[in-house]
């Protein structure tokens, strides 16, 4: 049975305690330098340090950082004492933090903090994103208000999936247009016809909080076979095409198949992370490509 969890605003007299332990964080991942914003988190008001407690008994402490006016949360730092770990203290403590801080939530967890990055993965019931940079992975969460009287309150999705509406079809040309620009190993934009292409397929979409398309995925139902995973620029990192596809799980039978062009290094890893393995490959006129495939859990 967990004990007993409680998560407080860390104060200035508690100051020396996390520095404490912030050594002994640091000192796990072998650094021994200084840690450049300590005085900060005290100094400004976009630096939030929490001690967590369990029992009474002083068990980690966790940094956050606000960003872009209060619209983006970041768990700059998260760590629970040895002595303290394996009681759930870290996975309670997490849900009492993250509905303090409404919005959207990045964890970047270095890639080389293999048991940060199963924890992470784990609490927040979330597959491992692919590593943009090859030194971190970076999870993203939406986390609505604190329920009333509640004490950690629940994460909820900043959009939703629904089926494709004949309202959807103009943004959704503009993201398939604007997407396949960005991609100098494709026809040209203007080759390209959304109509055309997902002709005959299944669209799901992902829509923000006013039902404006953020994205979509086409799928030839037939052959569970994924042709397109588009997602707007500007709305991307959020999480969204990993939602897209969770939402086919109720829908399309596994196996899932799709062809990801190897020029599109930043997709192939994304799929790869994602739990999709490589079935076969070939040469189109779009260059070399993998088929990839991904079967039942």
């Amino acid at each position: 049975m967990i004990a007993d969890i409680d998560l407080s605003p860390a104060s200035r007299e508690e100051k020396s305690v996390i520095a404490s332990y912030l050594r002994e964080y640091l000192a796990e991942f072998g650094f021994r330098g200084t840690y450049p914003y300590f005085d900060q988190y005290w100094l400004e008001s976009t630096r939030h340090p929490f001690l967590i407690r369990r029992g009474g008994e002083r068990a980690g402490f966790a940094f956050v950082r606000s960003l872009d006016g209060g619209a983006t949360h970041e768990m700059s730092e998260f760590y629970v004492l040895p002595e303290h770990r394996g009681f759930g203290v870290g996975r309670a403590a997490v849900q009492a933090l993250l509905p303090i801080f409404p919005g959207l939530w990045r964890i970047p967890v270095q890639v080389s903090n293999l048991p940060g990055i199963a924890f992470w993965s784990r609490v927040l019931g979330a597959e491992v994103p692919a590593s943009e940079d090859r030194e971190t992975v970076v999870f993203l969460r939406g986390v609505g208000s604190r329920a009333a009287g509640g004490s950690t309150g629940s994460s909820s999705p900043m959009f939703q999936v629904r089926p494709f509406e004949e309202r959807d079809r103009l943004a959704l040309e503009t993201i398939y247009r604007e997407c396949r620009s960005e991609a100098t190993w494709l026809p040209s934009a203007h080759e390209s016809s959304f109509a055309r292409d997902t002709d005959g397929e299944a669209l799901l979409v992902a829509v923000g909080s006013k039902d404006e398309p953020e994205g979509f995925v086409s799928v030839w139902e037939p052959e569970a076979f994924i042709h397109h995973l588009y997602v707007r620029n500007e709305s991307r990192r959020k999480g969204i095409a990993t939602q897209l596809l969770d939402s086919l799980a109720t829908r399309l039978p596994k196996p899932w198949k799709l062809k990801c062009v190897r020029a599109n290094d930043v997709a192939l890893a994304f799929y790869l992370a994602h739990g999709w393995l490589e079935v076969s490959s070939g040469i189109g006129e779009d260059g070399p490509y993998a088929v990839l495939e991904k079967g039942p859990a």
